[in-house]
């Protein structure tokens, strides 16, 4: 069993009531129950996000239940009558959903993106960072808006494990776009709104928030990204890149998640199915059988290790 769920399972043992993730590890520093290699500034996090996996991919088979938002407690004392009742009441975590866009989103004037990027497809965020500052690129606009010709922003946010990149399917009814609906993705995108931002991420206009929220939200992760010093799925604004789908043109912000070694995800809706991880050095069988927007990253992967695949960049 895992190292975390193991601590977890013996200190909610000993103690008999339910807890919250930093109150387990207290109790376990206290008894010496934390080896070495798992010490960090970020364990709490880690060992919520491990018992909150456990109980989605396990459901009533896992060792715990949720006592309350954020509370955890065994399962095995659900029928204990020498446990108080108020501990042996079991709750469900309410999925989360996407928000419906409301208000301005983010948006980038055409002249500017194309002359930054010269007729090329793909920019790495270093590169357009050190040609302009965000600041003088990207603005806020009404989506009906058409008194400045603009790109709207989007970001893709892709999970990678080592070697390894997270692939879905996507469901009929979760995208309007034909060339994306029941295809294979490699990204969890979202439009960035002005909600997105705040005080914490104003030097990128809220773009790797919105994006941690859309893979938070789209794989069922509490709290995922909500904190800069979570070191458990750190991320990464790596690259732009130019897309038209269906003649409407957007400026793509590709965010890097990587994921840790640990972690497994499991379907959580029907929007979202075959979960599976791919190598994103080795080109796959079926490229057509990805969105445009997969598709052009992968060609970056491969082609960053020297694999020659042509693709449709821009859809």
């Amino acid at each position: 069993m895992d190292s975390y769920l193991q601590i977890a399972e013996t200190v909610l043992r000993a103690t008999k009531r339910p807890m919250t993730a930093k109150s387990i590890l207290k109790e376990a520093f206290k008894a010496d129950l934390v080896p070495h290699k798992l010490h960090g500034q970020t364990q709490h996090k880690t060992l919520q996000a491990r018992l909150s996996i456990d109980i989605l991919n396990k459901r009533k088979e896992s060792v715990f239940f949720r006592n309350a938002p954020g509370r955890f407690f065994l399962r095995e004392f659900l029928d204990d009558t020498g446990i108080p009742p108020e501990f042996r009441k079991e709750v469900f975590a309410r999925r989360r959903t996407r928000d419906l866009v409301r208000g301005p989103i983010l948006v980038a004037e055409r002249s500017k993106v194309e002359s930054l990027f010269e007729g090329r497809e793909t920019l790495a965020a270093s590169d357009v960072r050190s040609q302009i500052s965000y600041e003088d690129l990207f603005f806020y606009a009404q989506s009906a808006e058409r008194s400045i010709p603009k790109f709207a922003v989007w970001v893709f946010s892709v999970v990678r494990r080592g070697k390894d990149i997270l692939t879905f399917r996507c469901g009929s009814y979760r995208d309007y776009r034909d060339s994306f609906a029941q295809k294979k993705s490699i990204g969890f995108s979202a439009i960035v709104t002005e909600n997105s931002r705040n005080l914490f991420n104003m030097n990128d206009f809220g773009i790797s928030d919105c994006g941690m929220n859309a893979v938070s939200t789209d794989l069922n992760l509490p709290d995922l990204g909500k904190s800069s010093s979570d070191e458990e799925f750190p991320y990464e604004l790596s690259s732009f890149f130019l897309s038209r789908d269906r003649g409407v043109p957007c400026l793509i912000a590709i965010l890097e998640v990587e994921a840790p070694e640990w972690f497994e995800p499991v379907n959580p809706s029907l929007s979202i199915n075959d979960l599976r991880w791919i190598r994103y050095d080795v080109a796959p069988n079926d490229m057509d059988d990805f969105d445009p927007w997969s598709k052009g990253v992968l060609e970056d992967y491969l082609a960053s290790k020297g694999n020659n695949v042509r693709s449709s960049k821009i859809c």
